[in-house]
């Protein structure tokens, strides 16, 4: 135990990380909304993916991680029908507030420790755009965005296939939407990229 002193220190960055938190929140839904409203996707849902959500009652299994929602979080942006080919698309994008527990092949996810260091991960974003014929089922994402080689930050893109749904993945660093510009140049190459791989058209709105 520390004396008085330094725990009231150690609750002023407490009280500090939360107002920070919350203003990094705000920032990470006003960029969504921006991605959503651009691309023409309404802004639908959002689903929490590192650990459970906040249970009522708090148990042994009960995990720090569930009562802080964004360290790996899902904002699914909606479906569209292409009526001329009868190709459904969907569109998230996930956020990776820390890559640390996903760099390291040895992490634990309730031993901080375990992490690679805050300087070596990264916070990103991962586009995440299935596209299938309309009576196939969807791909459950659970099982790309949590492998390493999809969630750490030397991923850029990738296409995977499984019959004949596809999927597009593509990671870019959070601070590169730091101004319209950017963000903007981020969108531009993320279509170009489903575009010259034949899948897709995406529109700029």
């Amino acid at each position: 135990m520390g004396n008085i002193e330094s725990i009231r220190q150690a609750l002023c960055d407490v009280r500090k990380a939360h107002r920070i938190i919350y203003a990094y929140q705000k920032r990470m839904m006003d960029i969504v909304r921006f991605i959503g409203n651009k691309l023409d996707f309404p802004f639908v849902e959002g689903y929490k993916h590192f650990s459970n959500g906040a249970p009522k009652k708090i148990s042994s299994g009960t995990w720090a991680w569930d009562y802080l929602y964004t360290y790996l979080y899902e904002y699914y942006l909606g479906t569209k029908v292409n009526p001329e080919n009868n190709i459904e698309y969907a569109l998230s994008i996930f956020q990776f507030s820390d890559t640390g527990f996903f760099e390291s092949d040895k992490s634990v996810r309730t031993n901080l420790s375990t992490f690679v260091e805050e300087e070596a991960a990264e916070s990103k974003f991962l586009f995440f755009l299935e596209i299938k014929p309309k009576e196939c089922p969807w791909w459950w994402k659970t099982e790309v965005i949590n492998k390493k080689e999809f969630a750490t930050k030397n991923h850029t893109s990738t296409i995977l296939k499984e019959g004949e749904s596809i999927i597009v993945l593509y990671s870019v660093g959070i601070e590169k939407f730091i101004d319209e510009k950017s963000a903007l140049e981020v969108l531009n190459e993320f279509c170009a990229l489903c575009s010259n791989e034949g899948l897709i058209e995406l529109t700029l709105h």
